[in-house]
């Protein structure tokens, strides 16, 4: 495997809550621009589902492959990604969306 899929695949947690963390703001912001505030929770709810679902699938994935650092490192990289999207979807239960 070359050594930028290596990259990939430790980075692909770190990634996918990147992602998740533009998806969130930029969605939000672009609603309450437009007035829809009722769909942010909808929004929010369905990335934050998706991106969690797969950063525990990347985790899965990779801490049975543990017998490389890399898949050590890929699982762990994941798992905090995991924590960070649940964290970052949270306030939508709580929060006014477009204060």
């Amino acid at each position: 495997m070359g050594s930028g899929l290596h990259a990939l695949r430790i980075a692909a947690g770190i990634v996918l809550w990147a992602v998740h963390f533009a998806l969130v703001y930029g969605s939000t912001a672009f609603a309450c621009a437009r007035g829809a505030a009722a769909a942010v929770p909808w929004i929010i709810g369905s990335a934050t589902v998706v991106a969690a679902l797969l950063a525990a699938a990347i985790a899965a994935v990779e801490w049975r492959r543990r017998e490389a650092f890399e898949s050590w490192l890929a699982s762990g990289l994941a798992a905090v990604a995991f924590f960070a999207i649940v964290f970052e979807g949270v306030p939508v239960l709580f929060l006014a969306p477009c204060a």
